[in-house]
């Protein structure tokens, strides 16, 4: 099932990042940062039919929406409430 089909907030013109995780072990050395660098030319070049990519980040994971902001990443002002960690921000890149 496409991340729109499940996920109300992203057209379908558009695609989703259902999920990115670090292990702990090496979070906080920048690849996090590294991945969201080379993401924009990964999807240009894969899915370049798609308006946006959305994805949602809890709301209190204030480092990793900061490292999404840095990437291009829009805080679309509006919360995605489905997710099982709590309240989540619904984020999306042209």
């Amino acid at each position: 099932m496409g991340y729109s089909k499940s996920h109300e907030f992203c057209s379908d013109s558009s695609i989703g990042l259902k999920s990115l995780a670090i292990d702990s072990r090496y979070q906080v050395k920048g690849l996090g940062a590294q991945f969201m660098k080379v993401l924009p030319k990964y999807l240009s070049e894969n899915y370049a039919d798609n308006a946006f990519i959305y994805l949602t980040v809890n709301c209190k994971n204030h480092g990793t929406i900061n490292c999404y902001k840095k990437a291009g990443f829009e805080d679309t002002a509006k919360l995605y409430l489905g997710g099982l960690v709590g309240p989540q921000h619904i984020m999306r890149r042209k």
